[in-house]
């Protein structure tokens, strides 16, 4: 990767970090970098360490004379701090039991990852060691999981799902997903972010990473963020009189998987099944919801309550609350719907949406501004449309991941942020 030559970047090499600042900076990025892919444990530790690196840096600034609101952050960041501050605000109309609020508070403020991590990244010039880092931790997630599977022992899987669904860290949800963003940063990386031998092994480590995803997984949407990946790849490396192909590859990429895997094939049906059951009947009892069915049922309540409370939502933490106030079926409902943008226009009202929307558009705009800009932009398409299935930037692991790998994208570019 590329070091940044951004406004921001040229201003704050005026001030030299301590050599300890410096090294206690690039530990705590680095292991952040690790620690996404790897549980809850070690990304509260690298959290909390970069936090302080943060705080540390912000000082030596300040007794320099430089202002941290005085440089070049991108405009997306702008939306980011606003969006973050409205629905912290929100607290004030929310009737959600106080630990339900601290929760959500919790949640949302893992969004400042971003900025936070982007001014250390600009400050430190750790870009490369936190991508090989990312990319290391993903691929030992990969092996292990082949090695599950196979019945092998994994002394260090932590999850609690069954060894043969092959998921080491996190869940059958957010396993494939990281896996096929880990993809994408290959094919985008792949030549620099690994060593000199592995170079070559650029597109079988790609392959197999695809496989997982769709062969052996079950997470139904690893799949959708699979396809999604191995379409940008296809459109990318296709001329694009023949970009049609690249629809065409996804496409049957998935139709092997159903046709060979009975595991894809199995949960593929089962949607079909619980979606058509869901709909045909009025009177379906919690045990007969299905996880789709449970969706839906997420999502038709948070419509009602968008319908009844459009402008300011019905504030932090409150989502499952009221989900069960206006009739849910399931007793022991999430903390969100599981639809990103649903739980932002729920407790943030349409302020919320607009400010999550307004965040995700200028993240667009100021991709575009990178060389190159498709690594960026293929991420966030990635997390806009998981987005309607899940809440990608609120669960643990997989927001930090998507945080930290956008800050990473945006302190790469060879021309200044506007």
């Amino acid at each position: 990767m590329r070091e940044a030559t951004n406004e921001f970047q040229l201003k704050s090499e005026l001030i030299t970090l301590p050599r300890g600042l410096h090294r206690f900076t690039v530990i705590g990025l680095v292991g952040l970098a690790l620690a996404v892919s790897m549980g809850a444990a070690l990304i509260s530790l690298f959290k909390l360490w970069v936090l302080l690196a943060f705080v540390a840096v912000i000082v030596v600034q300040w007794q320099s004379g430089q202002r941290p609101w005085g440089l070049a952050w991108p405009k997306s960041m702008r939306w980011l701090f606003a969006l973050w501050a409205w629905m912290s605000l929100t607290v004030f109309w929310s009737s959600a039991e106080s630990r339900d609020q601290i929760l959500a508070f919790d949640r949302y403020s893992r969004f400042l990852v971003l900025p936070v991590v982007w001014y250390l990244f600009a400050k430190v010039r750790a870009l490369d060691a936190a991508m090989r880092g990312f990319v290391g931790a993903q691929l030992l997630v990969l092996i292990s999981s082949f090695a599950l599977m196979a019945g092998m022992p994994v002394p260090w899987a932590t999850a609690k799902a069954e060894t043969s669904l092959g998921v080491v860290f996190t869940s059958t949800l957010e396993q494939p997903i990281m896996l096929s963003l880990m993809a994408w940063v290959l094919f985008q990386f792949g030549e620099s972010v690994l060593s000199p031998r592995m170079k070559n092994l650029k597109w079988i480590l790609i392959a197999l990473t695809l496989f997982n995803v769709f062969f052996l997984s079950t997470g139904r949407s690893g799949y959708v963020a699979g396809g999604l990946v191995v379409f940008l790849m296809a459109f990318q490396a296709v001329p694009k009189k023949w970009g049609w192909l690249a629809f065409a590859v996804p496409v049957l990429m998935v139709a092997t998987a159903f046709t060979f895997s009975s595991r894809v094939q199995t949960r593929i049906t089962v949607v079909y099944d619980e979606v058509s059951q869901y709909l045909e009947s009025n009177q379906l009892s919690q045990e007969q919801l299905g996880s789709q069915g449970q969706r839906l049922n997420y999502w038709a309540r948070s419509i009602d309550m968008v319908r009844d409370q459009p402008i300011l939502g019905v504030g932090l933490g409150a989502w499952r609350m009221n989900y069960l106030k206006y009739g849910g079926l399931q007793s022991d409902a999430p903390s969100n719907p599981h639809q990103q943008y649903l739980l932002m226009a729920t407790e943030g009202g349409v302020i919320g949406l607009v400010l999550l929307l307004g965040w995700l558009i200028q993240l667009w705009r100021d991709a575009g501004r990178l060389t190159p800009p498709n690594a960026l932009k293929g991420m966030l398409w990635v997390a806009v449309v998981v987005g309607f299935f899940n809440c990608p930037f609120f669960g643990v692991g997989m927001g930090e991941m998507l945080l930290l790998l956008f800050a990473l994208l945006l302190n790469n570019p060879s021309e200044a942020q506007a």
